[in-house]
C-alpha cells in the first residue's frame, strides 16, 4: 500500500487495471461499467457476491455525484470503476440495482459527524438515483417509495436504530431492510446503502 495509500485505493487500481485489460477500448470502458460496492468486513478473506445476466443492463449515473471514473486523484491513483446503478430486467420486471451510495455530491462527503444527517443525504442521493433511471424529475418521497430492497452498511452500531426508522418510514415499500456492520471507503462516512427498487 504504502504512504497515503489505503487498502480502497489498491483495490480501485487493481479494479481499473482488470477492467482497462478487459475493455478493448482501454480507459473507454469507463461508460459500460456496472454498479459495485466495496465495503470492508472483518477477517482476512475477499469475499465478492456478483449477480450475472445474460443481457446486459443499462449504467446509470447520479446528477449529484460525479462519476466514480472521473474522481480527483485526492481519492486514489486510478479511481474507482462503477457505475451508480444499473437499469435490467429480472423476471420479466424492470428493476434498478443502486451501489453503494453514501452522504456524497460531487465528490465531497457531506455531515462528516452527523449520522442522521448522512443518512438523508444518502436517501436524496438514492432517490436521485432512481429518477435518473426512471428519466424523470420525482419528489424525493416519490422516488423511495420504488425501494423493495434496502442494504445499509454502518461504521456504528448504535445508529441502527435510528437508521431502521427512517428507513421504514421514508420507504415503506421496503419489504427486506439489512443493517450489517462495516468499513466504509472513506474515514467520514458513517453509513452507505445498497438498494434494488421498482422501475
Amino acid at each position: 500500500m504504502g504512504a497515503g495509500i489505503d487498502r480502497y485505493m489498491v483495490f480501485n487500481a487493481g479494479r481499473y487495471d482488470a477492467f482497462s485489460e478487459a475493455s478493448a477500448a482501454g480507459r473507454g470502458f469507463a461508460r459500460s461499467l456496472a454498479t459495485a460496492s466495496a465495503v470492508g468486513v472483518g477477517g482476512a478473506d475477499l469475499v465478492v457476491y456478483c449477480l450475472a445476466s445474460s443481457s446486459p443492463g443499462t449504467p446509470v449515473e447520479n446528477p449529484r455525484q460525479k462519476s466514480s471514473w472521473l474522481y480527483s486523484s485526492r481519492f486514489g491513483p486510478l479511481p474507482p470503476c462503477f457505475s451508480r446503478a444499473t437499469l435490467t430486467t429480472i423476471g420479466g420486471h424492470s428493476r434498478i440495482l443502486i451501489g453503494g451510495t453514501a452522504s456524497i455530491v460531487g465528490e465531497e462527503s457531506r455531515h462528516q459527524v452527523d449520522t442522521a444527517a448522512q443518512l438523508d443525504e444518502t436517501l436524496q442521493n438514492l432517490a436521485s438515483v432512481v429518477a435518473a433511471a426512471r428519466g424523470t424529475s420525482e419528489a424525493t418521497w416519490r422516488a423511495l417509495e420504488r425501494l423493495v430492497d434496502v442494504r445499509v452498511y454502518l461504521t456504528r452500531d448504535e445508529s441502527a436504530g435510528l437508521i431502521r426508522r427512517e428507513i421504514g418510514e421514508r420507504c415503506p415499500r421496503a419489504d427486506r431492510v439489512e443493517l450489517v456492520h462495516a468499513r466504509l471507503c472513506r474515514p467520514d462516512l458513517l453509513l452507505e446503502i445498497e438498494a434494488g427498487a421498482e422501475n
